[in-house]
């Protein structure tokens, strides 16, 4: 199952990278062992388009223990740079760092030739979203950059990555959550299903501690979230409804101590009230202001 859903993957990625390269590339540059080159592993340098933020340090000494045994099964791609002889990264920076730790001094390389930084951050965005082990942040930036960097639609990024509109919309939703959340999340305190209860929640931080503190699965998160909120709606309703219950008496009370009519209007909206107090003359006006102590 693993293995058909590798396969999946692998199909998806190339059909994006086919799309992207278009008739770009000339016959010779087509991936085949032919155009399989080593490049010494001190000419290649990371891409400055990289998306992933975190290389777990277990993951790359697990891949240097498989390439010691194994080699290097998939090449990497790059492309020449152009201001000296080293090499950038478009796809494939962690078997590079992985290469660094198993001391393979060279590594099998595909180079594409005259791609600019523009599509060759492209490529390496769309291949490296596709990775198993990116983090969910990390896969909603990809989303973003791919969306305010190059002009794909949340439609687009669905099609070219094989997902649905819908898994697009909600990952990147997750891009509104504080950057302390975001960060929670990434690293694994957090899960995906605790991250989206809390989207658009003014507690959202005060929460996440709870559900870390007390170990909250995603139900009972969704239940807590619940709860505050109809024990706000509750304790708003009881203030409205207080208020109009004491409304006419509160209005009587002020109507006899400034011996003038007082009427109330309360706004539920809102919950804003406004006070009005009938005078009819000067006389009646300087009363109301002395016995409010206004003068004398």
């Amino acid at each position: 199952m693993k293995e058909e859903k590798m396969k999946s993957k692998k199909q998806v990625l190339g059909r994006g990278l086919t799309s992207l390269l278009g008739n770009g590339i000339e016959e010779d540059q087509k991936i085949t062992s032919d155009s399989i080159i080593k490049i010494p592993i001190e000419k290649i340098k990371p891409g400055p388009w990289q998306a992933r933020r975190n290389f777990s340090d277990s993951d790359l000494k697990e891949l240097a223990n498989s390439i010691q045994q194994q080699g290097v099964i998939s090449p990497i791609i790059v492309s020449k740079n152009s201001s000296d002889s080293t090499y950038f990264i478009i796809a494939g920076e962690r078997r590079w760092r992985a290469c660094q730790i198993a001391k393979v001094h060279n590594i099998p390389s595909i180079i594409y030739q005259n791609i600019d930084n523009n599509l060759a951050s492209e490529i390496s965005l769309i291949e490296n979203i596709q990775r198993d082990d990116l983090t969910i942040v990390e896969e909603a930036i990809g989303y973003k950059k791919l969306i305010d960097d190059f002009n794909y639609t949340q439609d687009s990024v669905a099609k070219k990555l094989g997902k649905s509109r819908s898994q697009i919309t909600n990952i990147l939703r997750l891009l509104k959550l504080p950057n302390k959340i975001l960060q929670l999340l990434d690293d694994k305190k957090l899960s995906y299903g605790h991250a989206r209860a809390l989207i658009d929640n003014p507690l959202a931080e005060e929460l996440s501690r709870k559900i870390i503190k007390n170990n909250l699965s995603v139900r009972e998160t969704e239940k807590l979230i619940s709860n505050i909120s109809e024990n706000k709606n509750k304790t708003k309703n009881n203030i409205t409804k207080e208020s109009f219950e004491n409304l006419e008496e509160i209005q009587n009370e002020i109507s006899n101590l400034l011996g003038q009519k007082v009427l109330i209007k309360y706004n539920n909206l809102n919950r804003s009230s406004k006070i009005t107090v009938n005078c009819s003359s000067d006389e009646q006006l300087n009363y109301i202001l002395n016995k409010l102590g206004l003068i004398t």
